[in-house]
């Protein structure tokens, strides 16, 4: 295993390690992190609580040029649960980077005070449900997420499904060549 030390991180992602007291990556971390660095596009499988959500946020952090003021990452989620827990992870790097904006859009939320913030400035990274950046980014265009680099799903298999990958299709076609990333528990064929 490597120490995230040795992939040479931004100064504000290394002190976003050391302040949650990771050192060493997981298997899925080590596996993703110098892949996702150089721009691959990833299907990953792994486990609940094998380290996943690192494994796509610290090269996103990585990649993320906070004097853009646009968006340059989406990380689409299955659940307002599962968004606001990536969130509540990815809030943390900010804290050692105060230009660094993340911000959540899920449903359950004042509608008109989202569309509202999303018209005064866009982030560089935000994270929600394909229902909602289905609206704020197609239905009333406040969310920019067609300058988006890379688009990370993660619980693809549950994102994926039925009806999910139709609303899902319609969000990707305004992001013109993307990095993507999808992260599952279980990968079933038919997602394959």
């Amino acid at each position: 295993m490597m120490a995230f030390t040795d992939y040479r991180f931004k100064p504000f992602i290394n002190e976003t390690l050391q302040d949650i007291g990771f050192v060493e990556e997981t298997k899925v971390q080590k596996a993703v992190i110098s892949r996702a660095l150089i721009g691959e596009n990833l299907v990953v499988e792994s486990a609940t609580g094998s380290g996943k959500t690192h494994a796509f946020l610290l090269p996103i952090m990585q990649q993320i040029d906070v004097t853009k003021p646009l968006v340059q990452a989406l990380i689409l989620s299955p659940t307002r649960e599962l968004a606001m827990q990536l969130f509540e992870v990815a809030s943390k790097f900010p804290k050692n980077n105060n230009d660094l904006d993340i911000r959540l859009a899920i449903g359950g939320t004042s509608r008109e005070q989202e569309i509202k913030r999303f018209e005064m400035s866009q982030p560089h990274i935000v994270i929600g449900t394909v229902g909602r950046i289905l609206d704020l980014a197609i239905a009333t265009n406040v969310l920019k997420i067609y300058t988006s680099q890379i688009v990370v799903i993660d619980e693809a298999d549950m994102v994926l499904d039925g009806r999910g990958l139709e609303e899902v299709d319609q969000v990707l076609a305004v992001i013109p060549k993307p990095q993507f990333m999808l992260f599952s528990a279980t990968i079933p064929k038919a997602m394959q």
